[in-house]
């Protein structure tokens, strides 16, 4: 597939200019939806990753749902900054895979310090920072969705040139006690151990234990283990009817092309 193929909707009919943004992360929704009236449709998951990877295709935002996830993906003036290079998006592919880096670098026969700025300068490139542990659970599900030719529901949004994508929250109903899942949940959208802590204002120490135990119960050895974990689980949930505002409405879920 060629990786410059960008989304050929019309919601993606003028260009939005390059502008420096902090890294993603999630964030709840606000009450006033951003979606529009118009009705859920499909859009493949392929190209929109290589867009995204090609610097022509920015993720925008990510909005948390109660059942879903909503990711802003906006029109992007191409920038050789904002596009992906090939090795580094071979290694940042590996690692949204559940590779280790230390992996990575035995098995592409590189040095541990290439492996480790390709995939800082591709996450940079994608507008997610350089660190590692901030990559959210929607990246990499958009990833395994490409990976596994999946259509997935989107809808246009209000602002020109945007279009939402509904994501499942593939954490939901693995039997983790309410506390582990909210810490799990802090843990997908990004954030580190400190600023968990911070914000349950519990000790680090505490949040590393529950993170071992999530970890223990679902049979992981850690973030990037559970990512993949998580986001090659999503095509198996079923669907799920996003809440509505007004007179909008997005259906949550995956189908095989």
């Amino acid at each position: 597939m060629d990786r410059h193929t960008a989304h050929s909707s019309s919601a993606f009919d003028e260009p939005v200019p390059s502008s420096a943004a902090p890294p993603l992360r999630l964030v709840p929704t606000p009450p006033a939806s951003s979606l529009t009236g118009t009705l859920p449709s499909s859009s493949p998951a392929g190209p929109l990753w290589e867009a995204i990877c090609a610097g022509t295709l920015r993720v925008a935002a990510l909005r948390q749902e109660e059942r879903d996830t909503r990711v802003v993906l906006q029109r992007h003036s191409f920038a050789p900054a904002s596009q992906v290079k090939q090795r580094g998006r071979q290694i940042l592919e590996l690692v949204l895979q559940g590779n280790t880096e230390c992996a990575i670098a035995i098995d592409l026969r590189l040095a541990a310090s290439t492996v480790s700025h390709e995939l800082k300068q591709a996450l940079v490139s994608l507008g997610l920072g350089a660190r590692l542990s901030a990559v959210p659970l929607p990246i990499a599900q958009l990833y395994h969705a490409a990976a596994s030719n999946l259509m997935l529901e989107s809808c246009p949004a209000a602002e020109p040139g945007s279009l939402i994508v509904v994501l499942p929250r593939p954490e939901q109903g693995l039997g983790l006690a309410p506390t582990e899942l909210l810490v799990c949940q802090m843990m997908l959208a990004g954030n580190t151990h400190a600023e968990i802590a911070a914000t349950r204002r519990r000790s680090i120490r505490t949040i590393a234990n529950q993170l071992a135990s999530i970890f223990a119960k679902l049979r992981v050895s850690g973030r990037l283990e559970l990512l993949s974990f998580l986001a090659s689980r999503q095509s198996e949930l079923p669907a799920a009817t996003a809440p509505s505002y007004g007179t909008s409405s997005v259906s949550a879920g995956y189908r095989s092309t």
